[in-house]
């Protein structure tokens, strides 16, 4: 990734595939904060509260896991895309 002399930026194939990572991720994230709210409005983190002490208890603990893992994982891509896709600015400057 470089400034031309005119002033507009120009991306390498690397750079690219950096860019589009950090939006896939970016979406990602953002679909996965729309499911906790739309879930939360419906009423359904209530109903798995309340699945707490039944036989339902392990789905409960599942889900909540899977959604800071998965939560976890993109926003750690993210950020060390970020950092790449800086870092390869400032090397190719």
């Amino acid at each position: 990734m470089s400034i031309t002399s005119s002033g507009r930026l120009s991306l390498d194939r690397n750079s690219v595939r950096l860019v589009y990572t950090i939006i896939g991720c970016s979406v990602a994230i953002g679909l996965i904060i729309w499911h906790t709210v739309l879930w939360h409005n419906n009423g359904t983190h209530d109903a798995m509260i309340a699945w707490t002490g039944s036989a339902k208890t392990y789905l409960a603990v599942l889900y909540n896991l899977a959604l800071m893992l998965i939560t976890g994982a993109l926003l750690g891509t993210l950020m060390g895309k970020i950092t790449e896709l800086i870092g390869h600015f400032i090397n190719n400057k």
